[in-house]
């Protein structure tokens, strides 16, 4: 896709590693889903942090041309609330699947 098509989530965007869910794989449409919206809302790679775990729902971050983080299985609801108490205007998304919501 040339890159004058391409939403700012994706511009430059070089994924650090190849994807690598199952087919089928629900995730697929959450990177699409989340792509879509932040596009239609511009917001701005700078304006958001995308908080993942080690589980497949946290590679989401991998994907997208932004400020992520990448923290340890079960942590990323506390990591997110964390990152939003230091920085409030920070707009903070926790990609959390079913074993990265324990706590």
């Amino acid at each position: 896709m040339p890159e004058a098509t391409k939403s700012i989530w994706e511009q430059n965007a070089t994924p650090r590693h190849r994807i690598q869910w199952c087919p089928g794989c629900g995730d697929f449409a959450v990177l699409n889903a989340l792509k879509a919206a932040l596009t239609t809302l511009e917001m701005t790679p700078t304006e958001v942090l995308l908080v993942g775990g080690i589980g497949c729902s946290g590679q989401i971050r991998n994907y997208l041309n932004g400020n992520s983080f990448y923290g340890t299985h079960g942590g990323a609801l506390a990591y997110a609330l964390g990152a939003k108490m230091a920085n409030p205007e920070l707009t903070v998304l926790a990609l959390a699947g079913d074993g990265d919501t324990r706590w």
